[in-house]
């Protein structure tokens, strides 16, 4: 999953964490 941050992230902070974990 290599999406880019996206407004729906600052909805959803555990997503964007999610996917900070996934691209680390």
């Amino acid at each position: 999953m290599s999406k880019k941050i996206k407004i729906q992230d600052l909805k959803n902070p555990l997503l964007t964490d999610f996917q900070q974990s996934a691209k680390d």
